[in-house]
């Protein structure tokens, strides 16, 4: 049985990087959104000798399935400043890009004196989780039941749990043995490095993603609430102002249309999430069976803000990077959060916003825009989409004509006005100075007429139009995500009214 806990990669995926182009290599898997980095540095000890003077050797940057080692001093030798420069901005001041690491307050000053020209993108570093705060303030959630690990394992021998310290005894807590630091103290400035100098090395950076993992799953566990994240470099963290760094407040930035915004809602915020899209903001709403964890991994890959309360924002927040999550007051209704969410962000909504997205599916915006006129015989259906004109039976016994036009918008001065097949019934139209035109386009897909199917296959749900609205109804709108139409009615005056005083 091993001592100490072992690096779970073998050699083949364990990279030294002292060119350009392995520095080019490794920022472009690096700097993927969603990306955590495992981050650790390693220099000649001096031990007390003040003739020898350190510098940072090497840096290693790890991720789930590969680690690299920068060889600073060959870097250094053969590769441009710049071009070190600008992989250190890209990886350290990206909000996409998560680092995790151990005391890497003393990494980053370390690195900054012994390569000045790094200073100014170790300033601007923004993601940055620091395990160590975690070990600090936290003793009672790290305590580690040894279960079948026990001193007797360890014959002969001190035990080796008695002696782990630092980043060691916290991989026992986590992960059930110490590391082992036999090659910290050695030579990190003599070249080739050994083997065992790099799979040290290695370790040192791999295990801050497994130890990661399982405290954010103790401390969901737990329920408790924990702040992974570091201060960002320059600012100095107070007792009072974690939280209210990532809270509802005066806007601070110019102001925003609605489709700029991107969000994920959490689960205890459907209801939110759902009138936050009735205002035109790109919203994706977790299902009641998704973990709180989902929110992150969405929010990662593709680049939304996490919108959350409660318990959840602390463990949520450390996931993604700093202004990356936003915790709404739970002591409000869905309508004053939506306004905080609002006045965060400096959204600016007009009515030509409402309802200017799909109020069923992830659609991006009611691409199609139908109008629909009848006759005793049959209903035609009216549908822009590209640059030709086809006709068509559907199942209404309507025929279908495709007219060109790209931008379906017409009198940008008008008042919208709209509502859904959700409507208590097709009596809910009446008439009303305001008609709905929103800004719609429709993709390069096509429509399968045979089907009734619009882009990739997406049924096209005309027949759940009731007979009543098509005598009453001129204009409709669908959505080519999920085919859902909609049309004019009570609604839309509803939603206005409630949105009044941001409109």
């Amino acid at each position: 049985m091993h001592r100490y806990y072992q690096m779970p990669l073998h050699m083949e995926f364990i990279d030294v990087i002292g060119t350009e182009k392995g520095l080019s290599s490794c920022a472009q898997r690096l700097l993927q959104p969603g990306t955590m980095v495992g981050l650790d540095a390693e220099w000649r000890p001096s031990f007390g000798n003040t003739l020898i003077t350190q510098r940072v050797s090497i840096v290693q940057l790890a991720i789930k399935d590969k680690v690299y080692i920068l060889d600073m001093i060959a870097l250094v030798q053969n590769t441009e400043m710049g071009k070190l420069q600008d992989f250190f901005s890209s990886l350290l001041a990206s909000q996409d890009v998560i680092i995790i690491g151990y005391g890497i307050d003393g990494d980053f000053q370390m690195l900054g004196r012994s390569y000045p020209f790094l200073r100014e993108a170790l300033s601007k570093r923004k993601s940055v989780i620091d395990l160590s705060h975690v070990h600090k303030a936290n003793p009672a959630l790290l305590t580690f039941d040894a279960g079948e690990t026990t001193d007797d394992d360890f014959t002969g021998e001190a035990s080796a749990k008695s002696d782990a310290h630092g980043l060691s005894q916290l991989v026992q807590q986590c992960l059930g043995l110490p590391l082992a630091k036999t090659e910290q103290l050695s030579d990190w400035e003599r070249r080739p490095l050994r083997k065992a100098q790099i799979l040290y090395a290695s370790l040192d950076a791999y295990c801050l993603l497994e130890v990661y993992d399982v405290l954010t799953k103790r401390v969901k566990d737990a329920g408790i609430a924990i702040d992974f994240e570091a201060p960002a470099a320059g600012k100095k963290s107070t007792s009072g102002n974690s939280r209210s760094a990532s809270a509802p407040g005066k806007p601070s930035s110019p102001p925003i249309r609605p489709g700029e915004l991107s969000v994920v809602c959490d689960t205890m915020l459907q209801g939110m999430g759902r009138q936050l899209r009735c205002c035109g903001v790109d919203v994706r709403i977790l299902e009641n069976t998704d973990d709180h964890d989902r929110a992150a991994e969405i929010a990662r890959s593709e680049k939304r803000i996490i919108l959350t309360c409660g318990m959840p924002y602390q463990t949520l927040r450390s996931q993604v990077g700093e202004g990356r999550c936003l915790c709404l007051d739970s002591g409000v209704g869905p309508r004053e959060q939506v306004l905080q969410v609002l006045q965060h962000f400096n959204v600016k909504v007009t009515q030509r916003d409402i309802f200017s997205r799909c109020q069923v599916g992830l659609g991006s915006s009611l691409c199609l825009h139908v109008s629909i006129g009848t006759s005793t015989v049959a209903a035609r259906v009216v549908v822009s989409m590209g640059s030709f004109v086809v006709a068509a039976r559907a199942h209404l016994c309507a025929d279908l004509w495709w007219q060109a036009r790209q931008n379906v918008t017409q009198g940008a001065e008008e008042k919208e006005f709209f509502t859904s097949l959700d409507a208590e019934s097709d009596d809910g139209v009446e008439e009303s100075a305001s008609s709905y035109n929103p800004t719609c386009f429709y993709s390069d897909g096509r429509i399968n007429m045979e089907s009734v199917t619009i882009g990739a296959g997406v049924p096209l749900q005309i027949d759940a139009v009731p007979p009543g609205i098509l005598t009453k109804v001129s204009e409709f709108f669908c959505c080519e995500t999920c085919g859902k139409v909609f049309w004019e009615g009570q609604h839309f005056e509803r939603v206005i009214s409630q949105f009044a005083d941001v409109l």
